[in-house]
């Protein structure tokens, strides 16, 4: 056998699923630094997304993860939810937040959520994520047309019904793209709304004309997102963004600058921010959400900050 390489810092994202925290251990016994990207909550949600029944639920943040258990919380089935708390307590028994030595969340919000259910703080730290501006850019640039559009999954939760009462009766043009567990009521619904378009599913070429022609993005979410990275490609373009003020969404949207922030799940909230649109300079948001982009979520960026965290962690572990 040729002489092991040596291996400076494992980098974790994914890993569980095929993967279990049984690769930890080794690693460690390596004395190999490990950090992970958290791109969810399993850490402290067995389901992953701190939601129930269609609600945001916090149970299991301050509370026992038998929670999962208790309100049957996968698919209202109670084998479901079990199996969910066993793997979640076995990953954590395991070492999924004991043989970490630093977790990077993607947003300031997702990190506090996780202070809040008891992993150490010095543990955490936050990394935005980035958005490459040439591989979201439109091969053919078009004038900007006065649509709004949602791109993303159809779900309850993604705040879609919110958006169709806010422009219901009005001369307001929507657009909307993609799929999921609400796509059925959404074309019952937009049957008798003429100015709204239901796309079904976009990708590619087509996705990127839509973002980028469109007067703006709203993202209208009622759950709680850990970054926002459907808001951050249209900054990307230079297309403004109209977000719910929750979650992630709040460090990427700059209010006033690149676009305007509503409470979640209120109508007459998201109106406002529609007429303020109305009146707002889009060349001075697009100029405005263009810079951001540059400036705070090139990959450059990301690089450089990632690389600093690997320095401090394999600093850390070895003194």
């Amino acid at each position: 056998m040729g002489k092991r390489k040596r291996v400076d810092i494992a980098h974790l994202h994914i890993y569980y699923g095929r993967l279990t925290s049984s690769i930890l251990k080794p690693l460690k016994t390596r004395k190999i630094p490990v950090v992970q990207s958290l791109h969810e909550y399993k850490l402290i949600c067995p389901v992953y997304t701190l939601e129930r029944n269609g609600n945001i639920c916090e149970a299991c943040v301050t509370g026992t993860s038998a929670n999962c258990v208790r309100y049957r919380c996968r698919d209202n089935s109670l084998h479901k939810s079990a199996l969910l708390w066993l793997e979640h307590n076995l990953s954590r028994l395991h070492g999924s937040n004991r043989l970490i030595d630093r977790f990077i969340c993607v947003s300031d919000f997702q990190r506090e959520m996780f202070v809040r259910a008891g992993i150490s703080e010095h543990k955490l730290i936050t990394l935005h994520n980035f958005v490459d501006a040439k591989s979201v850019q439109p091969k053919i640039d078009k004038p900007r047309q006065d649509y709004l559009l949602y791109f993303g999954r159809i779900e309850k939760l993604k705040g879609v019904p919110t958006l169709l009462e806010a422009v219901a009766g009005t001369d307001i043009k929507l657009k909307i793209a993609g799929v999921g567990a609400w796509s059925a009521e959404l074309r019952e619904r937009v049957r008798r709304m003429p100015n709204v378009e239901y796309l079904e599913f976009v990708s590619g070429e087509p996705l990127k004309q839509l973002v980028a022609q469109a007067r703006a993005v709203v993202v209208p979410s009622e759950w709680y997102e850990t970054f926002g990275l459907t808001a951050l490609e249209a900054k990307a373009v230079g297309t403004p963004v109209i977000a719910s003020r929750i979650g992630g969404l709040t460090e990427v949207i700059r209010e006033g600058e690149d676009g305007f922030l509503f409470e979640p799940g209120d109508v007459e909230s998201l109106r406002t921010a529609l007429k303020t649109l109305e009146k707002a300079d889009i060349a001075a948001m697009t100029n405005a959400a263009r810079q951001d982009v540059a400036s705070r979520f090139s990959p450059e960026t990301y690089l450089a900050r990632l690389l600093d965290i690997y320095a401090t962690t394999i600093n850390e572990t070895h003194t």
